[in-house]
């Protein structure tokens, strides 16, 4: 059984893997379990309390054990049969990789990304959806920003793992969304190299940051986000 851990900066990206997922009778892509993350974060406070665990005869490795059969025993407990494949997308999984590989050494790590100014847009668009006008510039700065802070370590998760030897993935949501070009992506997931139609919901949810703000809240985007975006080639395919 292949274990694919999947964590993104926004729960969009995990969506429309599990859409992805739902139409393939081989891949087990359950809800997102946040217990997986909850047990990631108890593991954290005993590493923490390792000094005194160690006193009670309990080290390191037997905590990684018993939390490794706990979270395999919550990810395969209810895996379909004929299922060759399960695909974990809790979105916050991207804060753990490390303590993931740590426990799941044999499993392969995907990490999502989504252009900043539709996550900005998509987050501020929701919380003010009775009033999208009341969107206030530095709400936009602070999402912004705490994008930038979820990429970060997300990547840098990523790419320490990648370095132990991890099986990793980065893949962008425009490409799942983009039939023309999930055919290369989706075999990383599937093992299947037709293209598979996502939502048409999904697709509106590209450049939708073009209805949601005014020039106000773009030159903010442009101070805070330009650089990184451009290095991650959204620039090239949607211009300011």
């Amino acid at each position: 059984m292949k274990l694919i851990f999947a964590g993104a900066s926004t729960d969009d990206c995990l969506l429309a893997i599990r859409e992805i997922c739902a139409s393939r009778p081989k891949i087990f892509c359950p809800p997102a379990l946040n217990l997986v993350v909850e047990q990631l974060s108890a593991l954290s406070n005993f590493e923490t309390a390792e000094i005194f665990l160690r006193e009670y005869g309990i080290n390191k490795e037997d905590c990684y054990s018993i939390f490794r059969q706990l979270i395999s025993k919550v990810l395969m407990s209810k895996i379909p049969e004929g299922c060759h494949k399960t695909i974990e997308t809790s979105y916050q999984n991207y804060m753990f990789y490390p303590k993931l590989y740590q426990l799941f050494p044999e499993a392969e790590f995907i990490f999502f990304l989504r252009d900043g100014r539709d996550v900005v847009a998509s987050e501020l668009k929701s919380k003010n959806e009775l009033n999208p006008e009341a969107i206030q510039t530095e709400e936009v700065r602070d999402c912004a920003i705490k994008w930038l802070n979820s990429i970060g370590t997300g990547l840098n998760g990523i790419v320490e793992i990648k370095s132990l030897g991890a099986s990793t993935n980065i893949i962008k949501y425009e490409d799942l969304c983009n039939p023309s070009l999930n055919k290369s992506i989706i075999p990383s997931i599937s093992n299947s190299k037709e293209n598979i139609a996502v939502d048409s919901d999904l697709k509106q949810h590209t450049n939708q940051w073009r209805t949601v703000f005014n020039q106000e809240h773009i030159k903010v985007l442009r101070d805070e986000l330009d650089e990184v975006l451009e290095q991650m080639g959204y620039l090239k395919n949607s211009p300011w």
